[in-house]
C-alpha cells in the first residue's frame, strides 16, 4: 500500500460499525471515498472476502456439530 493517510475518525465510524447494520451515510461515504482510493477498495475487498471465508467456515462446523 501507499503512504495513504486516513482520517481517524472517518476509520473509527467505520469500526465502530461492524458487526451491526452500517448507517446509509457511512456506506454514502466509504463508497465515494472509494472511488478514488485503490488502496481502500483493496483493504475492503480483503475484509470482504475474510467475512465470507468465516461465515462459510461457521456454517461447516456447525453442522458439522449436529
Amino acid at each position: 500500500m501507499s503512504d495513504h493517510q486516513h482520517n481517524e475518525q472517518f476509520l473509527q465510524e467505520l469500526y465502530d460499525q461492524f458487526g451491526k447494520d452500517i448507517d446509509e451515510e457511512i456506506i454514502i461515504d466509504v463508497v465515494e471515498h472509494m472511488k478514488n482510493c485503490p488502496d481502500c477498495k483493496i483493504y475492503v475487498d480483503s475484509v470482504k472476502q475474510i467475512v465470507k471465508i468465516y461465515r462459510s467456515e461457521e456454517r461447516r462446523v456447525g453442522k458439522e456439530c449436529r
